[in-house]
């Protein structure tokens, strides 16, 4: 079975747990296999945006329902000296008092606290259908920007000759393995954060 059969085969599944678990890289890589047509790219977009919704949804619901301590776990992982990921922390909260509507819609472009702010978001007085509501706006908006974004790159692979179809099916197979590891890692009960390797 070739790289292209499993992307044909498993490609839809694949994009929804690839975008549950990392997000970007995937559906980038999707809609870049929608582009040499081993998928249709309003199938990558659905699956992307199913994936994504899924996974801020579960974010928000174990910070409503776990509340601080899954805060500190999975703020434990953020990068940077403890006062700056603290400062950091603080300024998000300060936000999310004042603008909440503006912070689900936007939450997404702030890398390396897309989790914490998920789980605040829960904890915080946001109600859940208000949250449900502005995230699917979000991630509609976010699947189809970032699909165009990957059917264009595909473009550009298609031009690199008949092997480019092969590269894109064999990172996209390597990044869902990845997002499986770490997966697997993150919900071991010796893991620290949510980012270990």
């Amino acid at each position: 079975m070739t790289y292209a059969h499993l992307i044909h085969d498993y490609g839809y599944a694949a994009l929804v747990v690839g975008t549950f678990l990392q997000g970007e890289a995937v559906l980038l890589l999707g809609a870049a296999a929608a582009h040499l047509g081993l998928l249709a790219l309003p199938g990558v977009v659905a699956a992307g945006l199913a994936g994504t919704l899924l996974s801020d949804q579960a974010w928000f619901l174990a910070g409503r329902r776990g509340g601080a301590p899954v805060a500190r776990r999975f703020t434990a992982g953020l990068t940077g000296p403890p006062g700056r990921v603290r400062t950091r922390a603080a300024r998000l909260l300060a936000h999310l008092e004042r603008h909440p509507d503006l912070l689900i819609l936007c939450y997404r472009g702030l890398y390396g606290l897309r989790i914490a702010t998920l789980v605040l978001l829960g904890m915080s007085r946001v109600s859940a259908t208000r949250f449900t509501v502005l995230n699917a706006l979000s991630g509609l908006l976010w699947a189809v920007l970032l699909g165009a974004t990957g059917y264009l790159a595909g473009g550009v692979a298609g031009r690199l000759g008949p092997g480019a179809a092969a590269l894109v099916a064999a990172v996209f197979v390597l990044l869902a393995v990845a997002g499986a590891r770490r997966l697997f890692r993150r919900l071991s009960p010796q893991a620290s954060g949510p980012d270990r390797p």
